[in-house]
C-alpha cells in the first residue's frame, strides 16, 4: 500500500484568481492551506515555507514549481515534472508526475508518483475553483477527500477518509476545520476545531509582497510563515539541469503532502 503523506498536492502549481471577499487573513488561507501555490493574485507566486524544525525553497521554471529545496535534519531537493510521460522520468527514486485532466469550469490536474520507474497503485486528484477546492486520494483500499470552501468571512475545511475490505467501507473518519475573520482586524482570523480556538493566522504585508504566518495556542512566536512575493522575483533553475529526485520525510507532511504544524 502506498505511503498517503507521498502524495504532494502542496506542490501543484495553479492560476486562480480568488474570489475577493471582505477579510483578507480568511481569502489568504484559502491560498495556505488550499494548496500554498494557489494564490490570491496571480502575481504572486509562494517563495518560501519556514516552520519551527525546517524550511521551504520553491523554483519554478516556465511558472510552475521544478523544484522545491528543504533544509532539516537533512537537506533535500524534491522534483517534479508536469504533463509528461513516463519516458521523461530518470527512474531512480520518487518521481511525480503532474497531469492536466477534462472538468468543465474547473482547473483539475492528476497526479502519479513513480518509485524507481514502477507507478504507485493509487492516485491524487485536485480540482479548484475561485472558492471551492478538493483533493481527493484513489487506492485499492482507501480513499480521502478534503474540501476548501471560501465563504465571506470563513474558510471551511472538510475531509473523509475510509479504508475497503472485501468490498466493504471500514474505518470511516471525518474532521472539520475553521477559519473565521477576526471582525476587528482584516489580516487576523481564528482556526476552530470543535468549537475551540486552535491557532491565529495573520497576514503580513512586506515589500516583497506578503507572508501569512500562523500562531498556535498562546505562543507569542509564529509556528510556521509562507512568504509570497511577485511572480517576477520567483527563483528559475536552467533548463537543462538533470533532476534526481530525494523523498521528503513523511513525518512532516500530513496525508496530502501539507506541511504539519507543530507547537
Amino acid at each position: 500500500m502506498i505511503c498517503r503523506s507521498l502524495f504532494l498536492s502542496s506542490f501543484i502549481m495553479l492560476a486562480l484568481n480568488v474570489a475577493a471577499f471582505a477579510n483578507k487573513c480568511t481569502d489568504v488561507a484559502f491560498s495556505m492551506n488550499a494548496n500554498p501555490n494557489i494564490s490570491i493574485d496571480t502575481n504572486f507566486h509562494i517563495d518560501s515555507i519556514y516552520t519551527k524544525t525546517s524550511t521551504q525553497k520553491f523554483i519554478y521554471t516556465n511558472g510552475k514549481v521544478a523544484e522545491i529545496h528543504e533544509k532539516g535534519e537533512k537537506e533535500q531537493i524534491l522534483y517534479i515534472y508536469h504533463d509528461v510521460d513516463k519516458t521523461s522520468l530518470k527512474n531512480t527514486g520518487l518521481e511525480y508526475i503532474l497531469t492536466k485532466c477534462e472538468a468543465q469550469d474547473t482547473l483539475c490536474y492528476v497526479q502519479t508518483i513513480y518509485q524507481d520507474g514502477v507507478l504507485y497503485d493509487g492516485t491524487l486528484t485536485i480540482k479548484a475553483t475561485p472558492d471551492y477546492i478538493s483533493q481527493e486520494i484513489e487506492q485499492p483500499d482507501y480513499h480521502q477527500l478534503t474540501e476548501f470552501i471560501i465563504k465571506p468571512d470563513t474558510l471551511i475545511y472538510q475531509n473523509e477518509s475510509y479504508e475497503r475490505y472485501m468490498g466493504y467501507k471500514v474505518s470511516m473518519k471525518s474532521s472539520s476545520m475553521l477559519y473565521v475573520a477576526d471582525s476587528s482586524d482584516d489580516t487576523k482570523c481564528g482556526v476552530y476545531i470543535d468549537d475551540k480556538k486552535y491557532a491565529t493566522l495573520s497576514y503580513n504585508p512586506n515589500e516583497k509582497g506578503f507572508s501569512i504566518s500562523m500562531t498556535v495556542g498562546d505562543l507569542d512566536h509564529p509556528s510556521a510563515e509562507y512568504f509570497f512575493i511577485e511572480t517576477s522575483k520567483t527563483s528559475s533553475i536552467r533548463k537543462n539541469r538533470k533532476p534526481v529526485k530525494i523523498a521528503p520525510k513523511a513525518r512532516y507532511f500530513d496525508l496530502l503532502g501539507r506541511y504539519k504544524f507543530t507547537k
